[in-house]
């Protein structure tokens, strides 16, 4: 099944959620407020999601020239995916890490921090760029925002039932009690489900393959996703965990409930695709 249509069978699946829960509780008149909610949800989520993200990863807009060359790479490598070149923005922000995001071709974003650029080498940051690409050609931006809009509308409403279900039976003085995080615990795996289903290792596999074609050195991307995964662990970065497949490596830490949004393959899996042994 192609990357758009797992994200469409997605939001149709939300929807028809949606419809089906208001037409048990409110009859022909839930089925019409269903309906409306449901389309307001997918009209929010499509066209409002980049600017959520925006939001979330603000930085600084690379125009003209710079000291890491970052447009003229990224103008390289998108006129060999045959697609307009996207914004790059840099982070403020001391872990290396990359993100994509963007709901089409023109709408896309390459989001590198500061960290990225002082640790991987010209030829590894030119991977890196290659690798956002991939995932632009081949529309993997959508999924991913969907995946994370989805994700954090599953959780927002999950938190608003933890603060009934707090306010009935008394909040713990423990603040990681599970008492006050209940349906949180519950939706959690349901969530991770959702992002599985639209998101799947094989992307990130295949979009590793697609950028290290156009790479001179294939060798150059198994390095930089190898130093990532390093920094990853030692020098995470704070990020909202619906967030997590956005990013060309998992940010995650592993720690409790995040779990449930660790996507990505493993860095050893994707070095073996892309030279076809490890370590390095």
């Amino acid at each position: 099944m192609k990357g758009s249509t797992k994200t469409w069978t997605l939001l149709s699946l939300l929807s028809l959620t949606i419809i089906m829960i208001s037409h048990g509780w409110g009859g022909r008149q839930g089925l019409l407020w269903g309906v409306i909610i449901a389309l307001s949800i997918n009209c929010l989520i499509y066209f409002y999601n980049d600017l959520r993200l925006d939001g979330l990863f603000p930085g600084q807009l690379v125009e003209g020239q710079n000291p890491w060359g970052l447009l003229k790479t990224a103008k390289r490598f998108a006129s060999k995916a045959r697609i307009p070149v996207p914004r790059i923005v840099v982070l403020d922000v001391p872990s290396p890490q990359a993100l994509v995001m963007g709901r089409n071709w023109k709408s896309a974003s390459i989001v590198l921090t500061e960290g990225l650029l002082r640790t991987l080498s010209a030829e590894e940051r030119e991977a890196v760029i290659a690798y956002q690409i991939s995932c632009i050609k081949k529309l993997d931006t959508l999924a991913f925002s969907v995946a994370s809009a989805v994700t954090d509308f599953l959780f927002a409403i999950s938190l608003s039932v933890d603060l009934v279900i707090r306010g009935i039976l008394g909040p713990k003085k423990d603040p990681h009690s599970r008492q006050n995080h209940l349906f949180s615990l519950l939706i959690a795996p349901l969530a991770s489900l959702l992002v599985r289903l639209a998101v799947g290792t094989s992307r990130y596999l295949a979009n590793d393959s697609l950028a290290a074609s156009w790479v001179e050195n294939p060798k150059a991307l198994a390095h930089a996703l190898w130093k990532l995964e390093s920094y990853a662990s030692t020098k995470p970065m704070e990020i909202p965990a619906a967030t997590a497949p956005l990013f060309i490596v998992n940010p995650l830490t592993g720690h409790g409930w995040t779990r449930y949004f660790h996507v990505h393959p493993s860095v050893e899996k994707r070095i073996r695709n892309l030279i076809g042994y490890y370590p390095i």
